[in-house]
């Protein structure tokens, strides 16, 4: 079941958006920035329902602690002009809903954006790793194996593009969400090392010389 974290500072409102998504959604709720936090401390999130006007620290700014996990984000707010649509889609929200809004459009959204990120599946499989992507759980014949959260991303990655030669600025752009120039190089290694180790992955990630890698 996925996980989805409603970020609303108005208790009734903050209840509603649960109301008509708790059937399909394990939902975790917070009513300003620091429960937020506190929250993706705790638990794994999938996506975010996440409103503007909060006090303290807003919408916008909240945004990017998200992005930097490759968590979706959907804005649900009473900000309808389309300047505030504009800014909120151009700093990364998958979406953005105004208020008043109508529960079986907040639902399918939400079954979209999830759709769209994680391919409509809920497990991925390799080798004899298996991969609960509602939980970020990576499992070895039943075992549970721990990875960070880059270290989790990474080995997606990898496995979606299982076979392909990919170089390191490109594993980097994706899995860092970083488009600018590129210089961390020992970042993508160190990961790929430490992935190696973890997973017994000498024989299947292979380094292409002065380029990248590559999962066989």
């Amino acid at each position: 079941m996925y996980s989805i974290l409603i970020v609303e500072d108005s208790p009734r409102i903050n209840q509603l958006i649960k109301t008509g998504l708790v059937d399909q959604y394990k939902c975790y709720q917070a009513l300003d920035a620091n429960q937020a936090n506190k929250w993706m401390d705790q638990v794994p999130i999938d996506l975010v329902i996440l409103d503007i006007m909060l006090p303290q620290v807003n919408g916008y700014e909240l945004l990017p602690v998200f992005k930097e996990e490759q968590i979706p984000v959907i804005f649900l707010t009473a900000k309808t002009e389309v300047d505030d649509i504009v800014k909120g889609l151009r700093l990364g929200a998958d979406d953005y809903i105004t208020k008043p809004f109508h529960l079986d459009e907040l639902a399918a959204r939400v079954e979209a954006v999830l759709r769209r990120r994680y391919g409509g599946s809920k497990e991925l499989s390799y080798e004899d790793f298996t991969v609960d992507l509602s939980k970020k759980n990576v499992k070895s014949n039943g075992k549970d194996i721990k990875l960070t959260q880059k270290e989790y991303e990474l080995f997606i990655y990898l496995v979606k593009n299982r076979g392909i030669s990919l170089s390191r600025e490109k594993i980097y752009q994706a899995v860092w969400d970083f488009a600018g120039e590129f210089s961390e190089t020992r970042t993508v290694d160190l990961h790929v090392q430490r992935l190696r180790k973890k997973l017994n992955l000498d024989n299947k990630l292979k380094t292409i010389y002065k380029y990248g890698y590559r999962l066989e």
